[in-house]
């Protein structure tokens, strides 16, 4: 995934729909040691694309113009001048409908589409690694449909570690971080969430309470995955995202990825997505 993960080492118009999405419900019918999605089992998951950095990542839909995804993925810093650059909006295509992607040839089912803004936290910062969201609002809204709903977002009535059932998706890396394959395919993983006090210790004054840590041995996130989701399955057969992939260690094989709390950003998420 990474998009580049911040390895830390950092890791025609289409006529707007009114149907009503449920948020947050999977289809039924490799991330490191992952396993591969069925069409549109998560409908909700968009490939983000940075063709000014040449970054991929993932991303969630959480309305019919807004996509949630990892600043990161929409900046690039230099680390020689630790200068920060932004890509704008032209150079970031957002692909949706397929569990399947390659984008270097043309996918049956697969949607492209143009981004006009992006809102990226006001005080990101990659190093340390601080407030890493930001929402893309796309040029056409989203009809959805079988391959395209909205996930829920978590509210912070509970912490990560209330939370059963999670889940990681992307095509990111499934081998090391910087020399393995990428999927074309969509992988899934289960995630179990560490506690504050590991992911602490694991990632020093990376952690900062606006963040937590998931993943076990050879079974996490990795360069590709960066700004996808981490959901958990509710008590209402719904899924709701707790985390934005954020960064990861070495080759990725350890465990405990660090993600953005999607509840402590709720307020600046909604202020973005308002009109």
């Amino acid at each position: 995934m990474d998009m580049s993960v911040v390895v830390l080492v950092l890791v025609a118009g289409v006529v707007q729909s009114t149907q009503a999405a449920t948020c947050g419900v999977a289809n039924s019918y490799r991330i490191i040691g992952g396993t591969v999605s069925t069409p549109c089992q998560f409908p909700w998951m968009v490939f983000i694309y940075n063709s000014y950095y040449s970054k991929m990542c993932g991303g969630s839909i959480i309305d019919q113009t807004h996509i949630l995804t990892a600043a990161h993925c929409v900046l690039n810093t230099d680390k020689a001048t630790n200068k920060t650059y932004t890509t704008p909006p032209s150079g970031i295509f957002v692909y949706s409908g397929t569990s399947s992607m390659d984008i270097s040839i043309n996918l049956d089912g697969a949607i492209k589409r143009n981004v006009i803004s992006i809102a990226f936290h006001e005080y990101y910062n990659p190093d340390p690694i601080i407030n890493d969201v930001a929402v893309l609002t796309l040029s056409t809204p989203i009809v959805y449909d079988r391959c395209h709903t909205p996930v829920c977002l978590a509210n912070g009535t509970k912490t990560p570690q209330m939370a059963t059932g999670c889940k990681a998706m992307g095509w990111g890396r499934t081998i090391g971080y910087s020399t393995g394959p990428i999927s074309t395919n969509l992988l899934w993983v289960d995630m179990p969430i560490a506690s504050d006090a590991t992911c602490q210790s694991t990632y020093g004054p990376n952690f900062n309470g606006k963040n937590f840590c998931a993943g076990a041995v050879d079974k996490n996130i990795c360069a590709g995955d960066s700004g996808g989701p981490l959901v958990c399955k509710e008590s209402d057969g719904r899924y709701y995202q707790y985390g934005i992939m954020s960064a990861t260690q070495g080759d990725c094989h350890v465990p405990n990825a660090l993600f953005t709390k999607v509840s402590s950003f709720l307020p600046w998420i909604n202020g973005k997505t308002v009109g």
